[in-house]
């Protein structure tokens, strides 16, 4: 998985902070993924700081083959602007795995019955 980052509004040592505390986070995110290739799956995130509110913005968008996932959180503390948005993010990224998982069960057993029956009509009773 690819990550993208930028910053707006945020010095150096926040930006630092906001860096090494994603990396961290971003392995659960890649820990869903596993069945995409590794250069197909990309992540932005986009941090800004709001001076007069003293609070962070952190907003993730991810890039998969079959979807695009937004997450944007905002919080006082830039580490848990990040753990917001990333637990948003892995909520839909499971809800969105689940409903393939299940389409492709019901198309898989639509899919079936349609053998079945051309196998029924083959060996009719002669």
């Amino acid at each position: 998985m690819k990550v993208r980052t930028q910053f707006k509004n945020m010095t150096v040592k926040e930006q630092a902070l906001f860096s090494d505390y994603l990396d961290k986070k971003t392995d659960q995110i890649a820990g869903l993924l596993t069945h995409f290739p590794e250069d197909a799956v990309t992540l932005e995130t986009r941090a800004e700081k709001f001076e007069k509110h003293d609070a962070f913005d952190v907003d993730m968008t991810l890039h998969m083959p079959s979807k695009t996932i937004k997450a944007k959180e905002a919080s006082h503390a830039i580490t848990k602007a990040i753990d917001l948005s990333k637990d948003r993010l892995v909520s839909q990224i499971k809800k969105t795995l689940d409903t393939r998982k299940h389409s492709s069960i019901t198309r898989r057993s639509t899919e079936e019955v349609a053998v079945s029956e051309e196998l029924i009509e083959s060996f009719e009773v002669v």
